[in-house]
């Protein structure tokens, strides 16, 4: 896989160009119809001292803004990554506020994961190292935007390549081994895994019922963030002064058959992708502890395997989750609500916390709605759902709010348990909302992101290969940056 290093100093070695256009502000001796400069269109040339230029169309400059930014240079640093040049130079014209997109988009673009090709069928690159030429008058911001992406780039790597690893190589256990291994540079972070015999202790019916019917065993993994003012300020103080943790929770199903309610058989290997929400909060909390963010954050993630055996739990089964609620099971394909549910009220209860943040590719209904280029958002607190959505908008890692109110907890009600894990056809994404929103208590600021339909990409595009996105790693970083005292 390919890394983008990012620089502001000077380079002795020759390298290699980048230049934006715009497609209302092309020169008048442009050739005509070689590059229109429209989003995203790349063009690669050599100047006229035979260098190689990579050209980067932007659209029109009036319409610019970060999500475009960030695609744009997606698509070219995808692009240098095939060819032979190692060092390239950036000439940073653009606004101020669109840099960090920017390099964002840069990092994202060297990246391509090959663990499993040959030597020879693999990228020209291994590390690109990126100039970035700034004005005189720069902001510092320019430092902490490079910063910044630098952290996010670890996070999103990580991220990306515990996605697309597959299930046969990832189960739950292994899943939690590297999240251990990639922590073990941060002293700020601390691994708990939680396993079979603590789940038990525990009462969590939902992890150990999805996870029953395979033969690796499931788990939670809980990620400690704790820096050192915080440790000092939690233990000079009495728990009501101290800041309660920020907590992300993320469904980690390494592979997601179906279970006794087995998916059809066509495009169910991207299955390997159900454990993006997860993954996406081990990035997170990577990038927290790179940036050493002075808020003590906690990911929790509940591993399993949904498969079908003759251990696997059924419909029709009733389990009780960690907080005591009863569920009747219909689908045993509704499986990521079941092992948040224990996660969510393990948090609640536990943590006492500020605000909880959940990621899950969870329901195909929100895909249906959203389609693939939005999450879902579900959230009642105005203060966290503005300052998501305003996260979103700075990072391209867009959301869009749907309901979860009371007459989609009445469509989940069941009539022999609390409440049942699907609500039928009507409303799916609204329904499974409401289903987590029961093991959150209402006074807890809680977000549920359903990024089903953006976690992987099934169709290659100039921006983006083929496999897992990382979406939801930029957006957490910018709001603990941002909202790190809510």
């Amino acid at each position: 896989m390919n890394k983008i290093n990012i620089t502001t100093k000077p380079s002795s070695q020759q390298t290699a160009k980048i230049h934006t256009h715009f497609s209302d502000h092309l020169p008048s001796d442009w050739p005509s119809g070689l590059f229109s400069a429209k989003e995203a269109e790349i063009l690669v040339l050599p100047d006229k001292h035979s260098q190689t230029t990579i050209h980067i169309g932007l659209g029109q400059r009036e319409k610019l803004n970060s999500v475009i930014t960030r695609r744009c240079f997606q698509a070219a640093l995808r692009r240098a990554s095939t060819l032979k040049e190692k060092n390239w130079q950036l000439n940073w014209s653009l606004p101020q506020e669109l840099l960090l997109p920017a390099l964002t988009g840069a990092t994202e673009g060297g990246y391509n994961y090959e663990a499993y090709k040959p030597q020879k069928d693999r990228s020209a690159n291994s590390s690109i190292n990126l100039q970035l030429l700034l004005k005189p008058d720069a902001k510092p911001d320019s430092q902490l935007a490079i910063k910044i992406a630098t952290a996010f780039a670890r996070g999103s790597e990580l991220c990306r390549n515990l996605s697309n690893a597959p299930g046969n190589d990832l189960p739950p256990l292994e899943l939690a081994r590297q999240i251990l291994h990639a922590s073990r540079n941060y002293p700020t972070l601390k691994i708990e895994i939680l396993k079979t015999s603590h789940l038990c202790s525990l009462r969590m019916g939902g992890i150990l019922a999805v996870g029953g019917g395979s033969a690796n065993p499931p788990c939670l993994i809980v990620i400690h963030h704790t820096p050192h003012t915080a440790a000092i300020k939690k233990s000079a103080s009495d728990k009501k002064n101290f800041n309660s943790p920020l907590i992300l929770v993320g469904k980690a199903v390494t592979f997601d058959s179906g279970g006794i309610s087995i998916k059809p058989a066509e495009n169910m290997e991207e299955m390997k992708f159900d454990k993006s929400g997860g993954c996406a909060v081990a990035g997170a909390l990577i990038a927290a502890a790179h940036l050493g963010i002075d808020r003590e954050i906690i990911g929790i993630i509940p591993a399993a395997e949904n498969l079908p055996s003759h251990t696997s739990y059924r419909p029709g089964d009733i389990i009780t989750s960690h907080d005591g609620t009863t569920v009747e099971i219909i689908n045993t394909d509704a499986e990521g609500r079941l092992i948040l549910a224990d996660a969510l009220s393990y948090a609640s209860r536990k943590y006492n916390p500020a605000a909880i943040i959940d990621l899950a590719t969870l329901t195909g209904a929100c895909v249906v709605a959203l389609g693939t280029y939005r999450a879902g958002l579900f959230c009642k607190n105005e203060k966290l759902k503005s300052s998501l959505l305003q996260s979103a908008d700075a990072t391209g890692d867009l959301l869009w709010p749907l309901p979860h109110d009371e007459p989609y907890y009445e469509q989940i009600k069941s009539k022999v348990a609390t409440i049942k894990n699907t609500g039928g056809r009507w409303g799916g994404a609204c329904t499974a909302a409401a289903f987590l929103r029961h093991f959150v208590p209402g006074e807890i600021p809680w977000a549920h992101l359903d990024i089903a339909g953006v976690a992987w990409n099934t169709n290659e595009s100039p921006s983006r290969p083929t496999g897992a996105t990382g979406f939801g790693v930029a957006l957490l970083l910018h709001w603990l940056l941002e909202n790190n005292k809510f």
